[in-house]
């Protein structure tokens, strides 16, 4: 973990070690932000094309509403599954 002012002036060596794994960028005491690898960064993107691609095909309800109270409980935005208001976003 770094505050931000280190982090600042360590810049190189923060991208450096996220090669390794993520690295929590604080401000005041509270995560604001997380840098990763490229490769990371690429892994998690496929990845959530994968699930978007799972729950267009679902059909059960009940792992819908696993799902979004899932995403819900993380602070992540679920469109509605029945009549979403704009396209998923591409990466």
């Amino acid at each position: 973990m770094w505050n931000i002012r280190e982090a600042k002036s360590k810049f190189s060596k923060v991208v450096s070690m996220a090669q390794e794994e993520p690295q929590t960028i604080t401000n005041r005491g509270h995560a604001h932000a997380v840098i990763v690898s490229a490769k990371e960064f690429e892994t998690m993107k496929n990845e959530l094309k994968h699930l978007k691609k799972i729950l267009k095909k679902s059909q059960g309800k009940k792992i819908q509403r696993m799902i979004t109270k899932s995403f819900e409980e993380a602070n992540v935005e679920v469109l509605d599954f029945e009549t979403p208001t704009r396209p998923l976003p591409e990466f």
